[in-house]
């Protein structure tokens, strides 16, 4: 159990990648790119969360984006090691083609083992993993 508390911190974070996901009975690859950055001049209003996932399977390849509209006031959480997890609320718009979507979650950032989870859904495909990140607090 860690020790929680209002970051005080400015955290970005930013990444590349593949995974598939297996909807049976189909399997979907996505390739992906994003890049956040919290509290960047300590302001929340200043923060931003984007990303791109391009989605091929079923003979069929769309791309998504999200933009965020409206991130929280973040938490933070350090561990007995001294390893700092941020979560914190967001809101934003998922455009898949020429629809639009809002969509909210908890994002969290984990400076320790390089990782961010945002659990967007995307139609048909589900809810996205963890993906690897290049994680930089303070």
């Amino acid at each position: 159990m860690g020790l929680n508390f209002l970051c005080d911190c400015h955290a970005s974070a930013e990444g590349e990648g593949c995974f598939s996901i297996c909807n049976f009975p189909f399997n979907f690859l996505v390739d992906y790119s994003f890049n956040l950055d919290i509290c960047r001049e300590f302001l929340p209003d200043n923060s931003t969360v984007n990303a791109t996932f391009s989605v091929s399977g079923c003979e069929e390849t769309f791309i998504a984006t999200f933009t965020s509209t409206d991130i929280g006031m973040p938490l933070c959480t350090v561990d007995e090691d001294g390893d700092q997890t941020m979560t914190v609320m967001v809101e934003g718009i998922l455009t898949i083609g020429e629809e639009t979507f809002p969509v909210s979650f908890e994002l969290m950032v984990s400076e320790k083992v390089q990782q961010v989870f945002m659990p967007i859904e995307l139609p048909s495909i589900g809810v996205i993993p963890v993906l690897n990140a290049t994680v930089v607090f303070g």
